[in-house]
């Protein structure tokens, strides 16, 4: 196969199978074959593929307990593709121990910085359920030039007060 996409299929099953060292060594094939560049006149989705194979590496990573190499990997995924919502939720399980604050800061990283990234962000936390990062990126949304978000006030009396205490309003 001259595709480096058939290598990065082998790569995901390889590593759902735990067989990290073949996994590698294909992994390196594929990148070889796409630096290459495209010479069979076949169609290729491989960058996309980079994307998905980083994200499924910082997931083993990540259940395995290596948070040094999953934070690497996810860092990856979302530098091919920041829009990813798997690979954003991942990124907050990997640096779960940091405060809400850091972790938006770390995040908007990955993105432009403009009020289109920020409303995506703002979007992406809410349906997530993250409602402490909702509230750091409204504030970095004001910060920018934009208008308060609808729901700030909202979220912020649930996460000083809790949901039960807020509906009884």
């Amino acid at each position: 196969p001259k595709q480096p996409v058939f290598y990065v299929l082998a790569v995901e099953i390889l590593l759902e199978l735990g067989e990290y060292d073949g996994a590698k060594q294909l992994r390196e094939t594929a990148l070889t074959l796409s630096n290459a560049g495209e010479v069979s006149g076949e169609a290729s989705h491989f960058h996309g593929m980079q994307t998905l194979v980083a994200r499924c590496k910082a997931a083993l990573c990540l259940q395995s307990g290596n948070m040094d190499m999953a934070g690497t990997f996810i860092a990856e995924a979302l530098h091919g593709n920041s829009y990813d919502e798997i690979a954003l939720n991942l990124f907050c399980e990997v640096y779960a121990k940091e405060s809400p604050k850091e972790l938006a800061i770390r995040l908007c990283a990955f993105f432009d910085k403009d009020e289109n990234a920020l409303r995506y962000l703002l979007r992406w936390a809410e349906h997530s359920g993250r409602i402490r990062l909702y509230l750091e990126f409204s504030r970095l949304f004001v910060a920018v030039g934009g208008t308060q978000p609808v729901r700030t006030k909202l979220y912020e009396k649930v996460s000083q007060r809790g949901i039960s205490e807020t509906c009884d309003d």
